[in-house]
């Protein structure tokens, strides 16, 4: 009986395997970098995931999440770096199963990447109502590097103009 157990076990979680890895490989193609883009630390699939949340955070407004994100990870120990993106896997392939959708994250509508995004915001584990909290925080530090986002804040701008040169 041991051994039947022992059999069942691993051929189970042999197949697990495979069709765990052929759902990575079926959701996991098909992402392209807008023209113009490249990036440094991010792959294309982060990339798109970080400018749709983005998109869906700051709407209206606009701002280049993905680019941002790309030199903000740099700069993180790799523990963190490792954390964002598995987060990042989290947003685009389990929530929105979560959320009862089928499709990824970058390929939802608009309305229902916010639900999907207010799931996550309103999830009952608090890690990842953190980490929703942690995408937010990188959208609107995207978009208000810009002096163009001062004027909704009332801000003037730096009294001091820092040269780039």
């Amino acid at each position: 009986m041991r051994a039947d157990r022992r059999h069942f076990l691993r051929s189970f979680s042999l197949v697990s395997l495979a069709i765990g890895g052929g759902i990575a490989l079926v959701r996991g193609g098909g992402y392209s970098l807008p023209p113009g883009v490249t990036v440094g630390q991010l792959a294309p699939w982060q990339w798109a995931v970080f400018d749709a949340v983005g998109a869906r955070i700051l709407a209206p407004e606009r701002a280049d999440v993905g680019s941002f994100a790309d030199g903000y990870v740099a700069g993180l120990a790799a523990r963190d770096r490792d954390d964002l993106m598995g987060l990042l896997a989290y947003v685009e392939h389990l929530a929105p199963l979560a959320a009862g959708f089928g499709p990824r994250f970058t390929q939802l509508a608009p309305e229902q990447q916010d639900r999907v995004l207010t799931s996550i915001e309103q999830h009952p584990i608090g890690l990842l109502r953190g980490g929703f909290q942690s995408l937010k925080a990188l959208a609107l530090m995207a978009y208000y590097r810009h002096d163009a986002s001062f004027a909704a804040l009332g801000y003037g701008g730096p009294a001091v103009k820092w040269s780039t040169q």
